[in-house]
């Protein structure tokens, strides 16, 4: 074990640290966990997500710095499905040589040797990030037991270790919990297996159904280890005609942004507006400052009635 002092540290030449996708979202050799409840089209997601890195396209609002080969490890819904998908990616945005895959049900991450198949191809196609979906069905053993997650991201860190690619991995939810007045929601540790893989990701990346808007999810940040400040959350939405998970018209930064080009609001109308789009009460508030912080609009005071304050676009 090499013990430094803090001065040593201070003086020490360490790289920079790189971000490959947003500011810092996702990074070299980082972990990142998407997970959602059955039907939030997560596979669509990761889809896209590793297209976009190996094509340098911005995934959902976050810019990609440079393409980087990826391995998509699929073994849930098939090559027939995963081709039809593939093909909707590529009639909209053109192939790509550089994301890989594989919808081999036989993969399993159990042991070294599992580890040192994926390190294997890893090798052989340049991978600069591998995917795995879902977790339960490559990983030995129950998501609910620690010693079994520990063991599965352990074997995660030791491709990474070796290889130096990024890991993701793809989960679900755990069932919800019910009452006379309704589901109680889990929030950002609703992922089964929470404890063991909070600690373990970077990132990450939770899917949930929106109320009320058929085909449509929110996709939101839980955990960002290296990024600063607050990432806004987006609407998306299936487009069953091309097949291809896109933001949704109904995106309520697109709609805020949209309300606020003809001058500034007063923040009741920017809420109702937020109560259209079924966002509770208790997170306007929360959405409209994280807004505030990305530098997106900023507020300011009536200026004919100035105990009421306005929210406008920041230029």
């Amino acid at each position: 074990m090499k013990v430094q002092s803090f001065r040593e540290v201070i003086d020490a030449p360490i790289p920079e640290f790189v971000s490959w996708m947003g500011d810092r979202l996702l990074v070299p050799g980082g972990r990142v966990l998407l997970y959602g409840s059955p039907a939030t089209y997560k596979s669509f997601a990761v889809q896209w997500l590793l297209y976009c890195l190996a094509t340098g396209t911005d995934w959902y609002g976050q810019t990609v710095h440079y393409p980087g080969n990826t391995l998509y490890v699929e073994v849930e819904i098939g090559d027939y499905m995963f081709q039809e998908r593939t093909l909707s990616i590529h009639k909209e945005y053109g192939p790509t040589e550089g994301a890989f895959y594989s919808t081999d049900y036989s993969v399993k991450l159990a042991n070294q040797a599992d580890a040192d198949e994926i390190i294997k191809q890893v090798k052989a196609h340049d991978i600069q990030m591998v995917f795995m979906d879902p977790v339960n069905l490559i990983m030995r053993g129950s998501e609910r037991n620690d010693e079994h997650v520990a063991n599965f991201l352990g074997l995660c860190n030791y491709i990474s270790g070796i290889t130096g690619c990024a890991i993701g991995c793809v989960h679900h939810s755990r069932k919800g919990q019910y009452t006379a007045a309704g589901r109680i929601d889990a929030g950002p540790e609703e992922a089964s297996g929470v404890k063991n893989f909070w600690s373990w990701a970077d990132t990450m990346i939770r899917l949930v159904k929106v109320p009320g808007m058929p085909d449509t999810v929110k996709l939101s940040y839980e955990k960002h280890r290296h990024t600063r400040g607050n990432i806004p959350f987006i609407y998306l939405e299936l487009n069953q005609d091309k097949g291809l998970l896109l933001p949704s018209a109904t995106d309520p930064i697109t709609l805020l942004t949209a309300m606020l080009e003809s001058g500034p609001r007063r923040i009741n109308e920017v809420d109702n507006l937020l109560e259209e789009l079924h966002i509770a009460v208790n997170k306007r508030g929360e959405f409209r400052n994280n807004l505030i912080e990305q530098g997106v609009v900023e507020e300011m005071q009536d200026p004919e009635q100035k105990k009421f304050k306005m929210l406008r676009l920041r230029r």
